[in-house]
C-alpha cells in the first residue's frame, strides 16, 4: 500500500531517469566516451542527493570501476533496474541499447504512473468535497434546526439520534 502510493509520487523521478538513461544511449552512440558522457549528464542532474551520487559515480568510473559497480555502490539514489540493466548491457556489450531501452520502459512507467495519479484524483478530490459538506452541515446546519425547533418548543425529531453521528 505505502510502496504504491510513493510510486504514484515518484513520477517527477522516473521522468529524470529515463531522460538520463535515454541521453547517456545517444551520446554513447555517437561515440562519446562514458566518462566525458557522464560528466555531460551530471551537471543537468536537478537533485543535489543524486548530483552529488554522480560525482561519485564519476570519480568511481575514472579510477576504473565499471559503471554498474560504480551505481550499485550509491544504492538507493540509483534505482535497481538501473543497476541492474547497466550490468546487463556492460556484459553482452549493447549498455547503449540497453540504456535506450530502459529510458523507453521508464518513460512508459511513467505515463502510466501519471494517468492514474489523474484517475486517482478525481476520487479523492469528491471525497475531500462530501467531507467538506458533511462538516459544514454537522457545524452550521444541524444547530440551526436544533434552535429552530426549540423556538417552536417541539420535540426533536427521530433524526436526534442521528446528531451522535455528526
Amino acid at each position: 500500500g505505502l510502496r504504491l502510493f510513493w510510486a504514484l509520487l515518484s513520477v517527477a523521478r522516473l521522468r529524470e531517469w529515463s531522460v538520463w538513461c535515454l541521453s547517456l544511449s545517444r551520446l554513447l552512440g555517437a561515440g562519446i566516451p562514458i566518462l566525458q558522457a557522464l560528466q555531460l549528464l551530471s551537471r543537468q542532474i536537478r537533485s543535489p542527493t543524486v548530483w552529488r551520487a554522480f560525482d561519485e559515480v564519476i570519480a568511481d568510473v575514472t579510477a576504473g570501476a565499471s559503471l554498474s559497480n560504480a551505481f550499485k555502490s550509491r544504492g538507493a539514489v540509483v534505482p535497481d533496474l538501473v543497476q541492474v540493466m547497466a550490468a546487463a548491457g556492460e556484459q553482452s556489450g549493447k549498455l547503449e541499447e540497453m540504456l535506450a531501452e530502459l529510458g523507453r520502459f521508464l518513460q512508459r512507467q511513467e505515463d502510466f504512473q501519471r494517468r492514474v495519479r489523474g484517475v486517482l484524483s478525481y476520487p479523492l478530490v469528491l471525497l475531500g468535497a462530501g467531507l467538506a459538506a458533511a462538516g459544514v452541515f454537522h457545524c452550521l446546519v444541524l444547530p440551526r434546526f436544533e434552535q429552530l425547533f426549540a423556538s417552536f418548543s417541539l420535540p426533536r425529531p427521530i433524526a436526534s439520534g442521528l446528531h451522535a453521528f455528526f
